[in-house]
């Protein structure tokens, strides 16, 4: 048996993963993994180190649920607090056209179609008047505005909603694309979440990058798949991602990304 060559790479520098380190000393929320490229010989892999087994067991089982779609790396192993994954090949996402608009909708119409269900939207209005009620009393959200947001979450609200498997952080960074062909892969398995509610990947996406008409295309292409109909009360997710990704953004310590964005939940008002 050949004996072939390893060497490992982390993929933050040593100054960031100090930095996430000090953070959580002093209440501020750390990320949950570090990740590393690790080469055997002339192959490459991707290896997350989570803060407990059950994180990558999770992330391992929704994997498992995709390993048919191209859209989502393959799994090498699931070891205790630790996922090694195929590594992907391509460039970060950085324009969008039509045929990458339809490879949007493929990649959320084959999450959304995998356990969908509808439930009560109890839970999420109580997390969004959790969120609220915190912005309030950090003063991010005024007296003012806390009153307006509750009336719009009231006249808002769908009594049931759509939940399943959901990728979640939809930013650029964590989409991977081969320009020539127009594929799309999406390389982040911590933002694929189970349970979620359905549409609020696409909607953190249209809030920070995506716009209006490619968002429309999405959706249009996802109703013709009939892919469950979270399109309905696109206002209750929005209503729902932006508490509590200012909340998130606050608890992080991103004081300059929550500053430059703190308009985006009275904006629904409007």
């Amino acid at each position: 048996m050949k004996y072939f060559k390893r060497r490992e790479i982390d993929v933050y520098s040593k100054w960031r993963r100090l930095g996430n380190r000090l953070k959580s000393n002093v209440g501020i929320i750390p990320k949950n993994m570090t990740s590393s490229f690790v080469f055997i010989g002339d192959q490459q892999y991707k290896r997350l180190k989570f803060k407990d087994t059950y994180t990558s067991e999770n992330a391992n089982r929704i994997l498992e649920k995709l390993h048919k779609h191209r859209f989502f790396p393959k799994v090498l192993i699931q070891h205790e607090n630790e996922l090694w994954l195929e590594y992907i090949e391509g460039v970060l996402l950085s324009t969008v056209n039509d045929a990458i608009c339809e490879e949007l909708a493929d990649l959320y119409y084959t999450l959304h179609v995998t356990s969908p269900k509808q439930t009560s939207s109890e839970r999420f209005v109580n997390q969004i008047e959790v969120n609220l009620n915190f912005l309030h009393k950090m003063e991010i959200i005024s007296h003012k505005e806390h009153r307006k947001l509750q009336e719009l979450l009231s006249k808002n609200t769908p009594e049931k909603v759509w939940t399943g498997l959901d990728y979640v952080d939809a930013i650029q960074s964590n989409f991977l694309t081969n320009k020539s062909i127009d594929t799309l892969y999406a390389i982040d398995v911590d933002s694929l979440r189970d349970d979620s509610l359905l549409g609020t990947g696409l909607i953190k996406a249209n809030t920070i990058w995506l716009n209006d008409i490619h968002l429309k295309k999405i959706i249009t292409s996802l109703k013709a798949k009939n892919a469950p109909d979270f399109f309905l009360y696109t206002l209750f997710i929005q209503l729902h991602f932006r508490s509590k990704w200012l909340k998130s953004l606050f608890l992080r310590d991103k004081q300059r990304r929550l500053k430059k964005n703190r308009d985006i939940l009275i904006q629904l008002t409007d």
